[in-house]
């Protein structure tokens, strides 16, 4: 086989020229063995549980989220090593969680940090119902509830994005603009994972980008879940370390909360630009469920002037 998926960023770029269908990148995806998982269940208050996955139980960010969620019922998840699925250890904290039925659960990064008290949480979840499939967002930030176009992408945007990354000195978007050239049609990546904070002067005019399917708060390192989304596996196995909380964000009822977190950026995965062609794989995934089903509807309706004065 051509490339690593897990070398440097020359061989994750040459891995992708092994496939010549996303099926086939699917089945690889699939077929990765699991890592091994250890859960460390902190005993509190049960009715709001945290899940929280770690790569070291006796680590700093593991010691982190103990201080952060003292006082509520707290299940660390550790598992690290190549074959790390993110997905797979929220699922398994939360299979934990569900033992003693909890009405909420929190899905938290360890790099993460409370800026309310655990009291104000209880208060806000106190005042909603956990209906179907809800997903409830605290007050956005750089990397949690953020704002994010879902694009079906126009098939000239790829070079834009490839100039525009060499212009702005950003790397990322110069590297996704050439992963989308050199591998978009053969793997058929038809849609785009925009964020409003990566978008530039894209913000204000996205369909410059292809049609926007919707426009979504993307939850990434912190959110809530209710017991019965959680019942469901919130998560999706078939993603490698992102994209999963983009799918769970799209497929899930939003609500959002008066609640402040702040967070690291990569503080347990890293910001390589290795890392960030991994996640081309995803948005091969993610681009064909997007054909099968519609992935939008949840956000047809949302209350965006709620959203802002939150924000505000």
């Amino acid at each position: 086989m051509r490339g690593d998926y897990y070398g440097e960023l020359d061989d994750v770029i040459e891995f992708y020229s092994n496939f010549s269908s996303p099926e086939e990148l699917m089945d690889w995806m699939r077929s990765r063995p699991p890592a091994p998982i250890v859960t460390e269940v902190v005993e509190g208050d049960a009715e709001v549980t945290a899940v929280v996955p770690t790569a070291d139980l006796r680590g700093k960010l593991a010691a982190n989220a103990r201080e952060q969620f003292k006082g509520i019922r707290l299940v660390l998840v550790e598992s690290n090593g190549r074959y790390f699925n993110y997905a797979r250890s929220v699922n398994a904290g939360v299979s934990e969680a569900l033992k003693e039925r909890p009405k909420w659960i929190v899905i938290s990064n360890d790099d993460v940090y409370l800026r309310d008290p655990l009291r104000k949480l209880r208060e806000e979840l106190s005042t909603l119902s956990p209906g179907d499939r809800t997903l409830v967002h605290s007050l956005p930030g750089v990397y949690h509830s953020y704002r994010t176009f879902f694009i079906e992408v126009a098939g000239y945007f790829p070079r834009l994005m490839k100039q525009f990354g060499k212009l702005s000195r950003n790397r990322i978007i110069d590297l996704e603009g050439s992963l989308y050239i050199k591998y978009g049609k053969t793997l058929r990546v038809t849609h785009l994972v925009l964020p409003d904070l990566m978008a530039g002067p894209l913000s204000r005019f996205p369909s410059l980008a292809g049609k926007v399917d919707c426009t979504f708060l993307n939850v990434g390192s912190f959110g809530i879940i209710s017991a019965s989304l959680a019942r469901d596996g919130p998560m999706d196995i078939t993603f490698i370390n992102s994209h999963e909380d983009v799918l769970l964000s799209l497929e899930s009822k939003p609500v959002t909360i008066n609640f402040r977190v702040q967070e690291e950026m990569g503080g347990t995965l890293g910001t390589s630009a290795a890392r960030f062609a991994r996640s081309f794989a995803n948005m091969v995934y993610l681009s064909m469920l997007a054909r099968e089903r519609e992935l939008c509807v949840n956000w047809r309706d949302f209350q965006w002037e709620r959203y802002f004065s939150l924000k505000s």
